[in-house]
């Protein structure tokens, strides 16, 4: 029996699927299913919308209570979210390095930046399960803990930013006739970094649209980070699963001179 197991994994370590393309491929799906686990984050604890920063600690326990199993998952959604994310950041990183002369700094920067953005996920998701764990808590330690979750969550702005600008100025930097990311996506990146700075203030308000809760800083970020992630995944996902084999034929038809 163990030498029957040993040959079936012989035969799938040897089969020709396990390709570098088809490791990367994995890595575009995973980081696409840490998008979709983003909205389950929010979705499970009926955080769409979320509870207002004006609630009284009595109100936040009672919801919490309400909806315990739901915070269970979208604590679990978030911790698998930011582990997505840094999978999302290395192939991003190794897609973006096919942009000619693109400084390999920009690479690990934005790299960089998606590691912050996994962490604020898996200590937000932390942070989610420990309030659903303890529910009889003094209601003024639960509704600490639920700000530092939204706080958590919606204040790092700054990294996506930096992501954002990374893929952006690659996208303007490639002049490529097929570039990696199209120009537009990159304006789009750029335009939507920019004019989310007032999320920065989501820690000095309690209502209004800079609120946690508010339509800008909760709706405008979360539907301006799907735009472009679904985009980004789509573009990745058809270069690797059709786009790649004819780049390699292009570049081998140029180096030999025969045309495919």
């Amino acid at each position: 029996m163990i030498k029957t197991i040993n040959n079936k994994l012989n035969g799938i370590l040897s089969s020709s699927s396990l390709t570098p393309r088809a490791f990367d491929l994995t890595c575009v799906v995973i980081g696409a299913l840490g998008t979709v686990f983003g909205v389950i984050t929010c979705a499970a604890p009926g955080f769409l919308p979320p509870i207002p920063p004006s609630w009284t600690a009595e109100e936040v326990v009672q919801y919490y209570q309400d909806h315990r199993h739901g915070l269970l998952a979208g604590a679990i959604a978030s911790v698998l979210t930011g582990t997505f994310y840094s999978i999302s950041g290395a192939i991003f990183s190794v897609y973006l390095g096919r942009v000619p002369n693109l400084s390999k700094t920009i690479v690990y920067v934005q790299f960089g930046a998606a590691t912050c953005i996994a962490c604020v996920f898996i200590l937000a998701g932390t942070t989610l399960a420990a309030i659903a764990y303890r529910l009889d808590r003094n209601p003024e330690i639960t509704l600490a803990l639920s700000d530092l979750f939204w706080l958590t969550f919606m204040m790092p702005m700054p990294p996506l930013q930096v992501q954002l600008l990374c893929v952006g100025w690659a996208a303007l930097a490639d002049k490529r006739p097929k570039p990696a990311f199209p120009r537009w996506l990159g304006i789009y990146n750029i335009l939507y970094s920019v004019t989310s700075i007032p999320v920065y203030a989501v820690h000095s308000v309690y209502d209004g649209p800079l609120a946690w809760d508010g339509a800008f800083t909760f709706w405008f970020t979360l539907a301006g980070w799907g735009i472009s992630c679904a985009f980004e995944y789509i573009i990745m996902f058809r270069y690797y699963w059709i786009g790649a084999d004819a780049e390699l034929a292009e570049t081998e038809s140029n180096e030999t001179g025969i045309v495919p």
